[in-house]
């Protein structure tokens, strides 16, 4: 009986060490400081080189909480967008929501900068933690024409060794196609839009869309709904112009995501997943240098580790106090 005791006294020491050097990585980083001053610097390249003349707009739309909860603020309060179980593809079409909910509800930046010949950037203003949206400009330079993604930061982020930074420098991303500076392209295009409606239940009958040419109205107000198939088309455009969609007076009780595929726009609605205004999960943002989508999920989870080791402990001591008495009556 001794020897069994032994092996299990063994045994729950392997796994008492083997949690301990699991959980304090984890829990290394610590909680995140919503008070603390931070910083948001942007870096623009092409080729080893900085592209100048790219005009970039910055706004802070979610405040976030030392668990790493993001709550909508400021003008953004009410937009009716989700923050809930977000992914990759979800943080790439909030941005291209969001860029076209400013348009439609014309908010003004926190700042606007053009890059000069180093191609960077440092936003003066952004000094707080949060949620903040970049909007850039179609330019053209050195023969090409650039088209920016919108794209999300989080203030603060995660480096590699899981310390949180404040002081977070992002990368433009963008697409570009040549094109000498003074020969705008004469291509027409079309947009074309498609509403569809996600989850249960009974929907609105109609749904008005928008289209924004470089961030103004651009023609009148669409209504999609059966008779039409849920689908519009704009055409006669010009192919230059950087076009954005925003959907006019979400129902209540639905939130709204828009993605694209070229010129096809999919404005999509969900009723009953989340309430706009705030996110139900801990968000773990992305570490500098890959802006546009931050994780989400809390993956420290401290108040597990906690319970596993007060749990594991626990056991350790009873089978101690076991082995102690065992030893006693033996002797």
């Amino acid at each position: 009986m001794t020897k069994q005791l032994t092996r299990r006294l063994l045994g729950l020491m392997m796994m008492w060490t083997a949690l301990l050097s699991l959980a304090f990585p984890a829990l290394a980083a610590g909680g995140i400081e919503p008070e603390h001053p931070a910083s948001l610097s942007l870096t623009y390249e092409a080729d080893g080189r900085g592209i100048s003349g790219g005009t970039f707009r910055v706004y802070r739309f979610a405040d976030i909480s030392e668990s790493g909860v993001y709550t909508r603020s400021g003008d953004f309060k009410d937009a009716p967008v989700s923050l809930f179980e977000m992914d990759n593809e979800k943080w790439t079409n909030l941005a291209l929501t969001l860029a076209g909910y400013v348009n439609g509800s014309g908010i003004a930046p926190l700042e606007t900068q053009t890059t000069g010949a180093n191609g960077e950037i440092a936003f003066e203003t952004v000094t707080s933690t949060g949620l903040y949206l970049i909007l850039g400009e179609n330019h053209t330079a050195d023969g090409y024409l650039y088209r920016p993604a919108a794209f999300v930061v989080s203030l603060p982020t995660q480096d590699s060794d899981g310390n949180w930074v404040y002081d977070v420098t992002c990368e433009a991303k963008y697409e570009r196609e040549s094109r000498p500076d003074d020969e705008p392209d004469s291509s027409i295009v079309s947009i074309t839009a498609e509403k569809v409606w996600a989850g249960g239940g009974t929907h609105p009958e109609g749904a008005t869309m928008q289209l924004y040419r470089n961030g103004a109205a651009c023609g009148s107000p669409v209504t999609l709904h059966a008779g039409n198939s849920w689908k519009c088309t704009w055409t006669g455009l010009d192919r230059d112009g950087d076009y954005t969609i925003a959907e006019m007076q979400v129902p209540e009780g639905y939130t709204v995501a828009v993605s694209r595929e070229g010129y096809a726009f999919t404005v999509t609605n969900t009723g009953g997943t989340d309430t706009p205004g705030s996110s139900d999960t801990p968000a773990t943002p992305q570490k500098p240098g890959s802006p546009g989508t931050p994780r989400t999920g809390d993956e420290s989870h401290p108040e597990l580790w906690y319970g596993l080791m007060a749990a594991s402990g626990c056991g350790f001591a009873a089978m101690l106090l076991l082995y102690l008495r065992r030893r006693r009556q033996s002797e």
